[in-house]
């Protein structure tokens, strides 16, 4: 939602760009800017745009929280990346751990098409020198 001066417009960025509505006179249209302005009030944390398979709610430092990959639970111990701009892959690296073994696990979004090139990339080049050790690739899919 973006507020600018009596217009109001909506603004939703995902991984292939941007898409606005129009601009709302918010005092030309004020049950259009409420019927807004409540329905954000309700809206859930995947509808709002955040990724429902990391919690961030630790209450124990070092820990930023957890990150769900294939149905198990790892501790995010750091963010060792994120990629800046609104639009894009979304890719973020955490540094995590579970059962006492650490990972990086790369989240990132990607075309169901080509899901799998990087993992088979990455699978072709184990055993060469300054490659991580590849553990597993999951597709995550949610309302899709």
């Amino acid at each position: 939602v973006t507020l600018t001066g009596d217009f109001l417009s909506l603004v939703a960025f995902d991984r292939s760009g941007v898409v606005a509505s129009r601009p709302i006179n918010i005092h030309k249209e004020p049950a259009l800017f409420l019927h807004i302005i409540i329905g954000c009030l309700f809206l859930n944390v995947n509808e709002f745009g955040l990724d429902p398979t990391v919690h961030s709610d630790s209450k124990e430092p070092p820990l930023v929280g957890e990150i769900e990959v294939d149905g198990e639970w790892y501790d995010i111990i750091d963010v060792v990346h994120v990629e800046g701009g609104l639009c894009g892959r979304g890719t973020v690296c955490y540094y995590v751990r579970r059962n006492g073994v650490y990972y990086i696990v790369k989240d990132r979004w990607v075309v169901v098409e080509c899901a799998e090139k990087e993992a088979k990339i990455l699978e072709s080049l184990q055993g060469s020198n300054h490659i991580p050790r590849f553990i597993k690739d999951v597709p995550v899919l949610f309302n899709g």
